[in-house]
């Protein structure tokens, strides 16, 4: 199964591994749908607590600007980073993020199903990321706690390193992130694997707040998982 997320449900890992904590390099992957494009400020995903002071990086849904878009965002203490995506919705699709923190003039790489595809950049960032981190929110903004998708989300995973083009094309296509293991930290492939809701790779535990089931995007697994 995945998740079912109706505008007013979470997932909460609030510890996760230590390892995805502060970042150097990032990639995510996540597959998504989202119900509702004329809603405003709507997260997916959001690593950290609250916004500004102790956030890394979230996914987050805007409708209010002009377009249909999802958007990835870099909290900063001066300016936060955010680039922008036009996006089709009501149906399966899996976003590949990576994202170099080292430097304010880096842009992430965003793969559609495998694609680089073109962003938009609206705001540059400048100033330090946080350190004080801990959370990790699937399906709201913060320890669940506003911003709540209206949608459905699958297969949650984070590394710590950038994946090549040919890696993030092959999660694109619908093979697990366990086939991309080097600096693979957190798996959540959200099919009932774990219960509630578990970490294959770092085995934390989430708390799920409604999200029912729903059915999972097709994705290829490796023999040994169960």
């Amino acid at each position: 199964m995945a998740r079912e997320f109706d505008g007013n449900d979470t997932l909460l890992f609030a510890t996760p591994p230590t390892a995805i904590d502060g970042l150097a390099t990032l990639t995510l992957s996540i597959w998504l749908i989202y119900d509702n494009p004329d809603d405003n400020y709507r997260d997916p995903i959001w690593k950290g607590g609250s916004y500004k002071t102790n956030s890394l990086w979230l996914i987050q849904h805007e409708a209010g600007r002009g377009n249909t878009n999802l958007s990835f965002l870099v909290p900063r203490s001066t300016a936060d980073g955010r680039w922008n995506l036009n996006t089709v919705n009501k149906a399966w699709h899996n976003h590949v993020i990576t994202y170099d923190f080292s430097s304010t003039s880096n842009d992430p790489i965003w793969y559609v199903d495998g694609t680089a595809t073109a962003l938009s950049e609206v705001s540059t960032p400048s100033g330090t990321v946080a350190t004080d981190i801990n959370e990790l929110t699937i399906g709201s903004g913060f320890g669940g706690a506003s911003e709540f998708w209206d949608g459905k989300i699958g297969e949650v995973a984070v590394w710590t390193r950038i994946l090549k083009a040919s890696e993030a094309a092959s999660i694109g296509k619908g093979y697990s992130p366990l086939f991309v293991p080097r600096g693979l930290e957190f798996y959540a492939s959200l099919i009932g694997k774990n219960s509630p809701e578990g970490d294959i790779v770092g085995g934390a535990m989430g708390t799920v707040t409604g999200a029912t089931a729903f059915k999972h995007p097709r994705i290829i697994y490796p023999r040994n998982f169960r």
